[in-house]
């Protein structure tokens, strides 16, 4: 009787859990992660998203050893609502400069893996993923919004060119906080090596902050467009690859330039340097100032 009882219960848990969030929406949470949330899933972490639709968190997730993923897309047209909860692994990061504990080995075990299987319009949006090798990664054109990756062991968002990541914030990682086609409305701060990458030719960072990174603020790919960011307490603001152009931006007490670049001339226009380099040369490398910026309390830059 006892084991009819409890088959009875994995039964129900399981088809409960199929469309039951509300609006038609899977539901993914620990509980149901056990047995299996739909059809495609099988028993254990991680969950794996075999069909297209909207899949919302209502609990969350632990993975209890680093190679263990938490959740995989192996479907197009996917949105995932982590509905403020989160993906939790076994990792932990501090200090300055930045270490993990456990090391991850390489990207580690993912917390979404959107890459994988190249899932196409893919959107993962409001939770935290915290713990794991890499907290999220996507194909390229996902859209990341309102995501908290910190404390992962590699990075902790890294999405392929053409992907956009909005309104996140990638703290206290062991190699890097972002990585996109398209940052806006980002934060990056303590990482081991960069704050914001830009992945792909022509790519754009804007309205977002590097802050006390241990390696770069943010890395520029070639023909990187970026405005409107603040980049302060970096080891080196920017490094920046030829054809990039920075505007309108703030660049403040990193500890060597706030600027160099390498293969090729950048552009930089109405951006402030304050500080940096302790108050020596603000920028490096082949420059071009396409309008005046403010070095200190003067326009002679850098």
């Amino acid at each position: 009787m006892k084991t009819i009882r409890a088959l009875m219960a994995l039964a129900g848990l399981a088809a409960g859990s199929l469309c039951h969030a509300g609006e038609g929406a899977f539901e993914i949470n620990q509980a149901c992660a056990d047995v299996g949330c739909f059809p495609g899933d099988t028993a254990g972490l991680p969950v794996t998203i075999t069909a297209p639709g909207t899949y919302h968190l209502t609990g969350n997730l632990t993975a209890t050893n680093v190679s263990t993923h938490g959740i995989v897309v192996a479907a197009s047209d996917v949105t995932i609502d982590m509905k403020g909860f989160r993906i939790v692994g076994p990792i932990t990061c501090g200090g300055r400069p930045t270490t993990c504990t456990p090391a991850a080995t390489g990207s580690g075990a993912i917390g979404v893996d959107g890459w994988l299987h190249s899932p196409s319009n893919l959107t993962i949006r409001n939770g935290s993923i915290t713990g794991m090798g890499t907290g999220l990664l996507l194909s390229y054109d996902g859209r990341a919004e309102g995501i908290k990756a910190i404390q992962n062991g590699d990075a902790g968002i890294r999405a392929r060119s053409g992907a956009a990541v909005v309104d996140s914030v990638g703290t206290a990682n062991g190699r890097l906080g972002i990585e996109a086609g398209l940052m806006s409305g980002c934060v990056a701060s303590r990482n081991r090596a960069y704050g914001l990458a830009t992945q792909g030719d022509a790519a754009s960072i804007q309205q977002s902050i590097a802050q006390d990174n241990d390696d770069y603020g943010m890395y520029l790919a070639p023909g990187a467009i970026v405005s409107g960011v603040t980049v302060s307490g970096n080891r080196i603001g920017i490094f920046a690859t030829g054809g990039s152009q920075i505007i309108d931006s703030m660049f403040r007490n990193n500890v060597l330039v706030g600027v160099t670049n390498s293969q090729g001339m950048i552009s930089i226009a109405r951006s402030s340097f304050v500080g940096n380099n302790g108050g020596g040369l603000q920028w490096g490398g082949d420059v071009l100032q396409l309008a005046p910026n403010m070095c200190g309390t003067t326009m002679t830059c850098p």
